[in-house]
């Protein structure tokens, strides 16, 4: 599967940029879904089309083991400069780089509309633990 043009390349020249100029998450998103997920510190999560790793950052003060899977590699690059421990990946949505059953959630933020949705779901399902949840943030003004 490939990745459309626009996500391809629309940031890859910008990333600090594109990190400075998202916007954030409330804390209370993050909390909310960490509750409703019943995640804790030894769960594993993945942060679906990563990005720069914003989302990655706010879920990894809660929980210690976070995959970020990001096709663009400058995206990449710069959550491997800006967050040592979190693991990242080269995939996409429709072809996740994780064994099945391999995460307790799987976090999308500001992204699902770049998927395939057919296959992405299919593949988010196979990487999630059986009591596994799936969680679509959006950026929205209040």
């Amino acid at each position: 599967m490939s990745v459309d043009p626009r996500a391809a390349t629309g940031f890859a020249g910008v990333t600090d940029a594109y990190a400075r100029g998202r916007p954030g998450y409330p804390t209370e998103a993050i909390d909310r879904i960490v509750a409703e997920l019943e995640l804790d510190e030894a769960s594993s999560v993945l942060d679906l089309a990563a990005g720069t790793g914003q989302l990655s950052r706010l879920v990894h003060t809660r929980i210690r083991h976070i995959f970020a899977v990001e096709p663009v590699q400058p995206m990449r690059a710069r959550i491997v400069d800006d967050l040592p421990g979190v693991t990242v990946l080269d995939g996409t949505a429709e072809a996740i780089p994780l064994p099945d059953c391999a995460v307790d959630a799987v976090l999308v933020g500001e992204a699902f509309h770049w998927f395939s949705t057919v296959p992405a779901t299919a593949e988010i399902d196979r990487i999630l633990s059986p009591e596994g949840g799936l969680a679509l943030l959006w950026n929205t003004p209040t």
